[in-house]
């Protein structure tokens, strides 16, 4: 009798996997279209040394440019996956930083594109990140509204 041997590999395993910085590219125009172009988000590669490195900032052009770091992905050279996510984000939950918020707990890792999307998705909706969002597009409609020459 023949031994039947099962298919072992994940039935998730699909051909349209997405790099990180593919991922984070399609993010840039949907904060701008999202904010009306007040806020734009910016992706930096640094691919100068053993891995490489997407810095995401979030951009204020009307505040003469202001930029602000939210997070940074690292995978290596060759492989893209696991990714590791450092954001500031990682360290409140609730509004308040993390008691045991020690070493590396501003990292999390991603072995897959549907995790680093889950783990994109929680610094964009992070109470640290929606703040930055909203002081920024009050700032800008604070500028907007104030008449020439003069302050509001």
């Amino acid at each position: 009798m023949a031994v039947l041997i099962p298919d072992l590999w994940p039935d998730d395993l699909g051909t349209d996997v997405q790099s990180p910085a593919a991922i984070l590219r399609a993010q840039e125009s949907s904060l701008e279209r999202k904010t009306g172009g007040k806020l734009l988000a910016r992706l930096s590669i640094d691919d100068s040394g053993d891995s490489v490195q997407l810095l995401f900032d979030v951009e204020a052009p009307r505040l003469g440019g202001l930029r602000q770091r939210i997070m940074t992905a690292t995978h290596g050279r060759e492989m893209m996956y696991p990714v590791s996510v450092s954001a500031k984000a990682f360290r409140y939950r609730g509004g308040h930083e993390l008691l045991d918020a020690g070493v590396g707990a501003d990292q999390r890792r991603a072995a897959t594109p549907e995790e680093f999307i889950r783990l994109v998705g929680d610094v964009f909706g992070s109470l640290e990140v929606r703040s930055l969002l909203a002081s920024l597009i009050a700032r800008i409609n604070e500028q907007e509204a104030a008449p020439a020459g003069g302050a509001a």
